[in-house]
């Protein structure tokens, strides 16, 4: 199922991964795989997806101290 339909895996594979690398401490690679996920939610115009990935990466700005940024990908 998987790979007949790859897009609609995408989001949570990358979500995985950037909450994997974030919980290690890598964060810029968690930052470009958090990004790729809304980007990914977005091209999918999956709405659940959409909103798991922005809190997600909001969640990452908050933990990080940047609450104006978290805000931001609150408001999309």
């Amino acid at each position: 199922m998987a790979r007949s339909c790859a897009a609609n895996f995408l989001c949570h594979a990358l979500l995985l991964q950037a909450e994997s690398q974030r919980a290690a401490g890598r964060h810029d690679d968690a930052l470009a795989l958090y990004e790729r996920a809304v980007q990914a939610a977005d091209e999918t115009a999956n709405v659940q997806h959409q909103a798991l990935a922005t809190a997600l990466f909001a969640t990452f700005w908050l933990q990080r101290g940047h609450r104006g940024v978290a805000a931001e990908h609150l408001r999309r």
